[in-house]
């Protein structure tokens, strides 16, 4: 009994059709990466005062990436990370560098909730801070902000995402229409 091998031509593979589907397919993977940033802020509520979090221990600070900081809070041997952020492109200090040493070391109180942040992660974020019994940053201040960013946000990466569907659309059907 002869054994029948298949044999695979480098044609068959970079055909125009395959590479068309390909082309596809690696776009919806960046599309659907691309809208998930837009998507967390589209989809961002704010959960009443009483479903918060609520964690004590000593204010820290901790640096992340090139430009963030983190405020934390030390507690048990254990550091938890807020930000002050809807979306990744922004700034997630929660208090201006110039204030940070007043309350470095000092006992707080942070009222959070997990977040959503583009899409498939969640993070701690803070809507109420006080150290030392005093309310630094308030629930509705942080609120206010949160749905102002919202509101002023401007879904760029959608939009890119549609401009570059509508391109390869029409890219394609020319195509379609010349191969006939």
């Amino acid at each position: 009994m002869e054994q029948q091998t298949k044999s695979y031509s480098r044609k068959t593979v970079t055909s125009p059709e395959n590479v068309k589907k390909l082309a596809w397919l690696f776009f919806l993977l960046m599309l659907i990466i691309s809208i998930t940033k837009d998507l967390s802020v589209f989809l961002l509520s704010i959960p009443t005062f009483n479903d918060l979090e609520e964690h004590e221990g000593i204010v820290e600070i901790t640096h992340g990436g090139y430009r963030n900081s983190y405020l934390s809070l030390k507690a048990d041997d254990k550091v938890i990370l807020f930000t002050c952020w809807i979306s990744s492109g922004g700034i997630s200090d929660c208090i201006e560098k110039e204030k940070r040493a007043f309350y470095i070391g000092k006992p707080a109180k942070i009222y959070s909730y997990r977040a959503l942040i583009n899409g498939i992660f969640y993070e701690n974020r803070l809507l109420q801070l006080e150290v030392d019994g005093k309310t630094i940053i308030s629930y509705e201040q942080q609120k206010t902000k949160y749905l102002q960013k919202k509101d002023s946000y401007f879904y760029l990466q959608t939009l890119f995402c549609f401009v570059a569907l509508l391109f390869l659309t029409t890219l394609y059907f020319k195509d379609t229409k010349e191969m006939q």
